[in-house]
């Protein structure tokens, strides 16, 4: 993802942990942080979200040792690359034309494991510019709470 796309979500991190600091928190990193925990999926709606991806998973690492296989196979010839690519481009012509060293190489492909929730959401890089704003607004008005429910002086 170009850094062009994820500079609105950094600059409402950085502004609601600016508003934060302002406001005396003392850790508002993990305040911030915690608003976005707040907003993510649970556990069960991050399993359901990712499952979803296991066929595509599959089908690429299958696709990836098909064309291993035709590399060393056709060799330089890329005519013959071509024709096997061909007619590779359906599960059935993958079995058909990959050979027992392709049913060897999409039995050895390692079963599909999602990201640890924690893991994915570790940066909060990809999500929506609108889940970066509503979690930049909590911040401002837990500021705004604070400082009207504190003796600190309001500049």
């Amino acid at each position: 993802m170009p850094d062009t796309d994820t500079t609105p979500g950094h600059v409402y991190r950085h502004f609601a942990q600016a508003h934060l600091v302002a406001a005396g928190y003392e850790d508002p990193v993990s305040v911030v942080d915690a608003l976005y925990q707040a907003i993510l999926p649970d556990d069960e709606e991050y399993n359901k979200e990712v499952e979803q991806f296991r066929v595509y998973y599959q089908a690429a690492m299958e696709k990836a040792a098909y064309l291993g296989i035709i590399e060393k196979s056709a060799g330089n010839d890329a005519n013959r690359y071509k024709e096997l690519f061909d007619l590779g481009n359906t599960a059935e012509g993958r079995l058909a034309h990959g050979g027992e060293e392709y049913k060897a190489a999409i039995a050895m492909i390692p079963e599909y494991k999602p990201p640890a929730r924690e893991d994915y959401f570790d940066r909060f890089d990809d999500l929506p510019v609108e889940l970066h704003r509503s979690v930049y607004e909590k911040a401002l008005q837990m500021a705004q709470d604070n400082l009207k429910n504190s003796d600190q002086p309001v500049a």
